[in-house]
């Protein structure tokens, strides 16, 4: 019994990513299997979220790559913050180190508007990161499960709508809507700086 319960805390702790704290790509891949395949069998939603930091192969050429480093770790320790706020405190969320640069978030039953909303304060929780001399953006695409998705299929869609943020100059956030998607702007929509669910200051 002492033996499985260990191997279980060994496996666990191998399925972490030692910079970020983030689940290990194939082991969030997994679980992203697992609720693929609950939410084709029950009808529930899900996002999915692709966080890329920006010019980060420019940031490791001119400061190095522990300052890379930081970056990645910082935007994860950022999401987790997000995530702590009491007004996401029934938001399901797990991460993944997807890429060298870039983190996945698996969003369980959480519908389209929802996922916005917490990709929008992530930004902006990012935004307030770095310093004078070294301060980074980041580019977010998100998903949603639409009922019939395969797995790559999703993947692919997020990807797509990821090198769409990339080309649109980063910094900003880009939703896919559908599944064939191509540049044509019609398929995505590129969140406005200020979250169009508050109110507008008035000069």
């Amino acid at each position: 019994m002492q033996e499985g319960s260990e191997s279980r805390i060994l496996s666990r702790y191998s399925a972490r990513d030692g910079l970020t704290g983030a689940f290990t790509r194939p082991y969030f891949l997994s679980q992203l299997v697992d609720e693929w395949r609950f939410a084709l069998d029950m009808g529930k939603p899900f996002c999915i979220c692709l966080i890329d930091i920006d010019q980060l192969r420019k940031v490791n050429e001119q400061h190095g790559l522990s300052a890379g480093d930081t970056l990645i770790a910082d935007t994860a320790e950022a999401i987790r913050g997000t995530l702590d706020l009491p007004q996401w405190g029934n938001l399901r969320c797990l991460m993944g180190r997807y890429d060298g640069d870039s983190l996945m978030l698996l969003l369980p039953g959480c519908r389209l508007k929802r996922a916005e909303q917490f990709a929008f304060r992530i930004r902006q929780a990012i935004s307030k990161l770095g310093s004078t001399s070294l301060t980074f953006t980041v580019s977010i695409a998100i998903a949603a499960f639409n009922g019939t998705d395969t797995v790559d299929g999703l993947l692919a869609r997020i990807e797509k709508t990821l090198c769409l943020a990339k080309q649109f100059g980063g910094d900003g956030i880009e939703i896919s809507h559908t599944a064939e998607l191509t540049r044509d702007l019609a398929t995505v929509t590129r969140l406005p700086v200020k979250w169009h669910g508050e109110p507008k200051l008035k000069n």
